[in-house]
């Protein structure tokens, strides 16, 4: 599975992404992946223009709603995108679960 998506739009290149910095950005503004099934229609669009954090911080809105508007297929984009955000929190929870030993300890009393 590519970690990236690659187009041309009105002669300017972007790359779509999500960093662990990028979903934390996209979590303070109130974006949560798990109500993407209940809400796709509000939240799709949203997960589209948090893929543009990490290389396009600066594109205005407006603009990403025209980019995404203007995808025939959106439905395989979406679906990329989905798994891109999904691979970036396993990698996450994979971390908090590795077991180094040689970090710091803590106990209860």
């Amino acid at each position: 599975m590519a970690n990236r998506i690659k187009f041309v739009y009105d002669e300017k290149p972007y790359v779509l992404e999500f960093t662990r910095n990028s979903v934390k950005e996209m979590e303070k503004k109130g974006f949560d992946a798990a109500q993407v099934v209940e809400k796709p229609m509000s939240l799709l669009p949203e997960l589209f223009a948090g893929a543009f954090i990490a290389h396009h911080p600066f594109v205005r809105r407006k603009l990403i709603d025209e980019i995404y508007n203007a995808f025939d297929d959106k439905g395989e984009p979406l679906n990329a995108l989905c798994e891109m955000y999904r691979l970036v929190l396993e990698d996450f929870v994979a971390e908090l679960e590795k077991k180094s030993g040689n970090g710091l300890k803590w106990e209860r009393e």
